[in-house]
C-alpha cells in the first residue's frame, strides 16, 4: 500500500481497516510512506504497525511516485502473491478470499 501525504487520514485508516478484517488472514500488509511530511499521518500508521503484527511499515525520504512505489514494495512483500491496494481504497470482506 503505497501512502502520499494527499490521502486523509480517515481514508487510510479505513483501508487498512478493510483489510485487516479479511475473511483470509494469512497476508501482510506493506506500507511505504513515500515522502510522507505529515506528522499526523505518520503517526497513524505507525500506531497501526505497532497494533498489528502483519504489517510492515517502510519509509522513503522523497516521493518517488506510484511506479516506483509499486516497485519498492513488491521487492520487500514476502509472499506467495500480491495484491494490490492504494491508501483509499476499500476492500470487501472477502477481496483476498476470492482472488487467491
Amino acid at each position: 500500500m503505497p501512502v502520499h501525504d494527499a490521502v486523509a487520514i480517515e481514508l487510510f485508516d479505513k483501508a487498512v481497516r478493510s483489510i485487516l478484517a479479511q475473511s483470509l488472514d494469512d497476508f501482510e500488509l506493506v506500507i511505504l510512506l513515500d515522502g510522507v511530511r505529515s506528522e499526523m499521518l505518520i503517526k497513524a500508521a505507525t500506531n497501526w504497525e505497532r497494533a498489528e503484527a502483519r504489517i510492515r511499515l517502510l519509509y522513503s525520504s522523497s516521493q518517488n511516485g506510484i511506479a516506483n512505489s509499486l516497485n519498492t514494495l513488491i521487492n520487500h512483500a514476502t509472499g506467495e502473491f500480491i495484491a494490490r491496494m492504494d491508501a483509499d481504497d476499500i476492500s470487501l470482506k472477502d477481496r483476498l478470499k476470492s482472488q487467491v
